[in-house]
């Protein structure tokens, strides 16, 4: 999700910084999130496939929403709920999805790779309407990639109901 903080900096072109605390709503939800989730799968005994579910359709609804967003002068108040709403989706799949990884694959080692983010600063060398034309084309494909995330938190879905076992899997 760090296209969010990006979306921050080149589009409504505030300092990495301040990004940064843009971003605080989503990264308080995702611990929320997954604290929940844990909490609520050992305590309540929900099976992970069930709440994966319900994370992976709220994942949905928030990436339509955060898809939503454009403008390039303002940054809309809405848009920190969404936020929100992302951020607990994502917590709540994120330790979900790692403990069904130990029942559902084999022992085996698994590669993690992290995107990398690009400077953004090169952009305020340039003249003001190549600036502006580079803020609005990047606004329009954020809204895209929210639309594509959508899309695959609902193949996420699909998936999850693939998934389904007649006892699913329970923290005990």
């Amino acid at each position: 999700m760090f296209e969010l903080q990006q979306r921050f900096e080149m589009v409504n072109q505030v300092s990495t910084f301040h990004a940064a605390i843009r971003f605080i709503p989503f990264t308080v939800a995702a611990s929320v999130g997954s604290i929940l989730a844990s909490t609520v799968a050992k305590m309540l005994k929900v099976p992970l496939l069930y709440l994966l579910g319900i994370g992976s359709s709220m994942q949905v609804v928030s990436y339509v929403l955060l898809g939503t967003v454009s403008g390039q002068d303002d940054i809309s108040a809405r848009q920190y709920g969404y936020q929100v709403l992302a951020g607990l989706a994502c917590g709540i799949n994120i330790p979900l999805l790692t403990l069904m990884t130990r029942y559902a694959t084999e022992r085996k080692a698994h590669d993690v790779t992290e995107a990398a983010q690009k400077p953004t600063g090169v952009i305020a060398t340039l003249p003001a309407g190549t600036q502006d034309l580079i803020r609005g084309t990047y606004a329009a494909s954020h809204d895209l990639q929210m639309k594509v995330l959508a899309g695959l938190a609902g193949g996420q879905v699909l998936a999850t109901m693939a998934m389904w076992q007649p006892s699913p899997s329970i923290i005990y």
